[in-house]
């Protein structure tokens, strides 16, 4: 007799979970895309600037077309021919779950992948990512009716997704890191949440330099190096001013408080896959995970990352360097 135990006859299969359906957080009905009518709110046209990535609007209300022309006046440039196209529809109320004041939710997205683009699903939008034949990125987002702020949050959520896609087309990537420096140049902090982004930028900002983002940051090649933008959406930091000009990349730093205090070398391996973890969106589409990895690798040839962990005691412009430049 074999003494490997066996399942009792009797004994009930446990079930395996399913996935959650589309949206599910979001969304009354799962995955709706099917009964989606191409209406839009309205005919006015709007073009933003985001980074040197000029993108089209088309389909707003009067009134969506100018809380957007405020919120983001110093992006707003005139309207052109050219840029990827991103079509606005109505969608209705009742399709989406009511939002909960302090919800957990707002910046939160539910991505499903395929081979022609994504579909996205969050607080007050439905979207979708194409890539047309020609190769260029187009969009379609979903707008149900609401308050102003419901429009913002819904538009900065989306954009999110849209820029970090058309980032890799340019050679470059979104990365969530903490972006400190001075005319000269930027350094970027990157790491899961709870490394001390935040903590450092808070720190940064006491010691006089300055503090594009504790959260996005937009790295694109330039020359035989990069530069780094500041984004619409900054997190804690970043949104007393929008600089309109990039700063030359000079470092990259992975936090990590677990690690011994200083700074320390890091192997190809985990210089690359951190980065990756830190590139939102892209990094977990399967058609789209090796264009990011080359950009990154690219990067890392540029500027190759240390490890840093760090304690409130250390002096950060002796450690980093900081003014002897």
């Amino acid at each position: 007799m074999s003494a490997a135990r066996t399942r009792d006859a009797g004994a009930p299969v446990p079930e395996v979970p399913r996935p959650a359906p589309f949206g599910a957080p979001f969304l009354i009905r799962p995955d709706p895309f099917f009964e989606l009518v191409d209406r839009p709110w309205g005919r006015r046209r709007l073009a933003l600037s985001i980074a040197g990535i000029r993108l089209r609007f088309r389909g707003f209300s009067d009134r969506q077309h100018d809380a957007l022309s405020r919120r983001y006046r110093a992006l707003v440039v005139p309207a052109a021919d050219r840029g990827p196209e991103l079509r606005i529809f109505r969608a209705a109320s009742d399709d989406f779950r009511p939002y909960e004041r302090q919800s957990d939710l707002e910046a939160s997205l539910d991505l499903r992948y395929e081979p022609g683009g994504v579909r996205l699903a969050g607080l007050f939008l439905l979207g979708r990512l194409e890539r047309r034949e020609a190769g260029a990125l187009a969009g379609s987002l979903w707008l149900p009716p609401g308050e102003i702020r419901h429009l913002i949050w819904a538009i900065e959520n989306y954009l999110r997704v849209f820029v970090a896609y058309r980032l890799v087309d340019q050679g470059g990537f979104l990365l969530h890191a903490a972006a400190v420096g001075d005319a000269s140049g930027v350094d970027l902090f990157y790491g899961h949440s709870g490394a001390g982004k935040t903590t450092l930028a808070r720190r940064a900002a006491a010691l006089g330099l300055e503090v594009l983002s504790d959260d996005l940051n937009l790295v694109v090649p330039e020359g035989r190096g990069y530069r780094v933008h500041q984004l619409p959406y900054a997190g804690e930091h970043g949104r007393i001013y929008l600089r309109q000009d990039a700063l030359p990349l000079r470092r990259l730093y992975r936090l990590d408080r677990r690690r011994r205090r200083g700074v320390s070398q890091l192997g190809p391996a985990q210089a690359i896959g951190g980065l990756l973890t830190c590139s939102p969106f892209v990094n977990a589409d399967p058609w789209w995970r090796d264009r990011l990895l080359h950009n990154l690798a690219a990067a890392a040839a540029v500027a190759w990352p240390r490890l840093l962990s760090l304690s409130p005691e250390d002096d950060l412009r002796r450690l980093l360097g900081w003014g002897r430049r």
